[in-house]
């Protein structure tokens, strides 16, 4: 409704029906910011001009962290224990996606898991060692769509940032409460603005 009365959009939410209540969530803790999807295959030309408009060093990726969940504890501690990478893959795969904390349950619930040997060694003790790890981080990834824009160079605004190596684009990260997002604290003084530049599919 807003990028319609800015004229951003020439579509009418109320007209066609296009509902937007999960923005006005009062669950909500900031105020919704505005998506730009374009076609997935040309998504960096537009990642390129963003670099060239702006410059190099004022512009960021969002460094996401990539965090242990079931099958991954499950397959990294295997391999610490020196498991044949057949066999690990033969129990993970019979692992659902979800949390580290959920697998027992998982696995006494679900048929596929039920004859898993996780009473016998050592795949009692791996699963007790992995269970440890949940929500544990493993790597830093790049958000598929976050973009940030700063008005200082990226190195002296304040934020924990890397550069990936080989690679020219900054990747910054930042904590829940330090969102870089111009109506929220933290960068709120450094940032200029923050996108979500997503690629869509071609169908």
């Amino acid at each position: 409704m807003v990028t319609y009365c800015l004229g951003i959009s020439c579509v009418c939410p109320l007209r066609w029906g296009l509902y937007f209540e999960r923005f006005l969530n009062v669950q909500r803790g900031d105020c919704p910011d505005i998506d730009i999807d374009i076609c997935g295959a040309r998504r960096d030309e537009l990642l390129d001009y963003v670099y060239a408009r702006w410059g190099a060093e004022h512009v960021a990726m969002i460094a996401s962290f990539i965090t242990m969940h079931a099958r991954l504890a499950v397959r990294e501690i295997a391999k610490v224990f020196g498991v044949p990478p057949g066999e690990v893959n033969h129990f993970t795969k019979r692992l659902p996606h979800r949390p580290v904390r959920e697998i027992l349950d998982a696995i006494k619930n679900l048929p596929e898991c039920r004859s898993l040997p996780i009473h016998d060694e050592p795949w009692k003790t791996i699963l007790q060692v992995a269970l440890r790890l949940d929500d544990a981080p493993r790597h830093l990834g790049i958000h598929p769509c976050g973009t940030v824009i700063f008005r200082a160079p990226v190195d002296a605004s304040g934020a924990a940032g890397t550069r990936r190596q080989g690679h020219r684009r900054h990747a910054i990260r930042y904590e829940r409460d330090r969102s870089p997002r111009p109506d929220q604290d933290g960068f709120a003084g450094a940032a200029r603005t923050h996108h979500d530049v997503a690629g869509a599919g071609q169908h």
